[in-house]
């Protein structure tokens, strides 16, 4: 602790320094630019109103533009308390929320569920912060209101159409240490009928970046080989509003990439390569019927990867989407829906094409008695192909128990039961699959504590949660012989708590933005495999029981600067708690100005990360980079429709 709060304070100290510099250079010019940016809240989302009770977080828009060049795993990393287990810098990144594994976080890109159907987690390392308009984290359990995966928490992304009057084109270029290279543009147009936004964005870096071998005698700096990828891909958006109560959308997301699978310390002369292909594809339609909200939405998704020269795995999803919203009164509101997916997966190690059903209904309640007191009640029912998926119900309240001109202060705490089917490389991989396998089961509580602070120019608030989660028919892969075979085995018990303080100061020149997060998740396995496994009762492996980030941004007149702060405690890397990789901390600086003339914006940015030179690894002998530098230039034009 004294550690991370020393290396902190170097960061803040030397981010200060630079701040006060530039403050005192600048002249006292009212009619300087000063940059707008969005108010800082964590209250509930209006896109999450059913989910009463849970933590929620928006990403802030301010925090998504300076690091537009990261990747999300990178962006979520510094803004949440989730840790992220990433085999080298580019490569493959899983989550682990709440002290869940990879595959307890359900993501959503627009309305559809994207995590990969045969290994059932998606790769935050594939997706550029740039093309997301807003990025929405909601806590804990939500199998009720998400579906499938949402053991730990979601992840939603989207595209939001806006019809008002706009053109605007932008273009990014980042460069950075060992070739790093980021090409972005994205070009938006917009007036009383139409919407349209094309985004696209080219990724790559050499990644021969220099580390300390630790698995060697003297632990020798050497390069990092064989890490070098490349990715680009598309977004297109567009809408079309027949009138102010109907209209219709469509979403498309092309990506590709290409990877070197970075070598492990232990073996640096390794080769590997992995292709990666996805498409995406959905349409919306809303209108108002019945006094009520109707939306259809259709859905294409399509996966492939390639490992090496092995024939490729190939995954097809199709989505269809049913539900309406209604008001009944002020007070009550309600959602009904049901949604169905039929997939499709060629793999070599199923050795046949696979077909499989998921059908989804749903009812959710929201009902406010009065201006201070708030509940949802969620129901969902699945049924899978050949399989028993248990019925999630999920209650949530909320209470504000006092309010003033300048006090808010909030309880609220919530229920819920979540599941996970099996993937598709669960049963059917070849050998080992096995088609036995039960769904996984879990029921997570929450209680949690909001304060705002609030005045005309200065905003402070906290958050405080405790949440526990009780699992069973937990999935684990053991040895059986020859090969591995996966078991409902573990039964897995999550606790911890969440501190969260956000403060925005907007003065007449200066406007500050601070956040600090604190998590401890102690998350333990409840059942020994055998008479000689010493799992039981120990820490999960990869699952920290401390991380703590505080990050600001400070904006004078036309000049930014950011500075994060990121402390990771250590990580068991074995189930008997035998082995574990050292904590580490991470800062990060950056410093920007922005320049406007007429319709035209030049924003200047250059970032040092890992400005300690920190040595550090989030799996273990998978080398992380040291100290490196980026430098971006984004020029913007935009203008209204007359």
């Amino acid at each position: 602790m004294q550690c991370f709060l020393f290396r902190c304070c170097v960061g803040v100290i030397i981010g200060g320094l630079l701040l006060c510099a530039d403050v005192w250079a600048q002249k006292n010019d009212s009619s300087s630019y000063t940059l707008e940016l969005s108010e800082v809240s964590i209250h509930a989302l209006p896109e999450m109103k059913y989910a009463v009770g849970t933590k929620l977080f928006r990403i802030d828009s301010a925090y998504q533009q300076w690091q537009g060049h990261q990747s999300l795993a990178q962006l979520l990393s510094t803004q949440t308390g989730i840790y992220f287990k990433e085999y080298g810098a580019g490569m493959l990144s899983s989550i682990s929320f709440r002290g869940t594994g990879a595959g307890h976080t359900a993501v959503l890109w627009n309305g559809l569920a994207i995590n990969y159907s045969n290994v059932g987690q998606f790769d935050f390392s594939q997706m550029p912060v740039s093309i997301a308009q807003n990025i929405d984290v909601q806590y804990g359990a939500a199998g009720a209101l998400v579906g499938n995966e949402a053991i730990g928490g979601s992840v939603h992304i989207y595209q939001k159409a806006s019809f008002l009057e706009q053109k605007q084109l932008s273009f990014r270029q980042t460069i950075g240490s060992f070739g790093q290279n980021n090409t972005a543009i994205q070009w938006q147009y917009a007036n009383q009928r139409w919407y349209g936004q094309t985004q696209t964005y080219w990724n790559s870096s050499q990644n021969n970046f220099p580390f300390a071998n630790t698995t060697q005698i003297g632990q020798p700096i050497q390069h990092q080989a064989n890490a070098q990828y490349h990715n680009y891909g598309i977004v297109q958006s567009i809408a079309y509003a027949f009138t102010e109560k109907r209209r219709i959308e469509s979403h498309i997301w092309y990506h590709f990439s290409h990877r070197h699978i970075q070598t492990p310390m232990t073996n640096l002369s390794l080769e590997d390569r992995q292709i990666d292909e996805n498409t995406r594809w959905t349409i919306k339609y809303e209108d108002q019927i019945a006094r009520g909200n109707l939306q259809l939405q259709v859905g294409y998704l399509r996966d492939y990867l390639q490992f090496n020269r092995f024939s490729p795995a190939r995954v097809q999803r199709f989505l269809g989407l049913v539900q309406y919203e209604k008001n009944i009164t002020p007070h009550w509101q309600f959602k009904i829906g049901g949604q169905n997916y039929w997939i499709q997966s060629d793999s070599p190690s199923y050795q046949r094409w696979i077909g499989e059903t998921r059908t989804d209904v749903y009812a959710f309640l929201f009902f406010q008695p009065s201006k201070r007191l708030k509940t949802s009640f969620n129901l969902r029912k699945v049924w899978v192909t050949g399989y028993e998926v248990p019925f999630t119900p999920a209650l949530g309240i909320a209470y504000q128990y006092w309010k003033n001109t300048k006090h808010e202060q909030t309880i609220q705490a919530s229920l819920g039961r979540s599941y996970r089917v099996p993937t598709l490389n669960d049963r059917y991989w070849l050998p080992g699959g096995n088609i036995d396998l039960l769904s996984e089961d879990s029921w997570s509580a929450e209680i949690g504590w909001l304060h705002t602070y609030k005045t005309s120019s200065f905003q402070f608030s906290t958050q405080i949660n405790a949440f526990r989660t009780m699992a069973k028919d937990w999935i684990v892969w053991l040895p059986t012989g020859s090969f591995w075979s996966p078991f409902n085995f573990n039964e897995v018990t999550i606790q911890g708590g969440e501190l969260a303080l956000q403060l925005n100061y907007k003065g007449k020149k200066i406007h500050w933005q601070g956040a600090f997060q604190m998590a401890y998740t102690q998350a333990t396995n409840q059942k020994a495999l055998n008479a000689f496994d010493n799992s039981a009762n120990k820490q999960l492996a990869y699952v920290p029981f401390y991380k703590m980030q505080g990050n600001y941004m400070l904006h004078y007149q036309t000049w930014s600067l950011l500075g994060e702060c990121v402390f990771t405690g250590f990580r068991y890397t074995t189930t008997d708690n035998s082995q574990f990789l050292p904590a580490y901390t991470l800062v990060n600086l950056g410093i920007g100005k922005t320049i406007r003339w007429a319709k035209h914006a030049f924003q200047m940015q250059a970032q040092v990360q890992n400005l300690l030179d920190e040595s550090y690894q989030t799996y273990q002998y998978y080398a992380m980079p040291g100290r490196n530098f980026q430098l971006s230039i984004q020029y913007q034009i935009f203008s209204s429709i007359q």
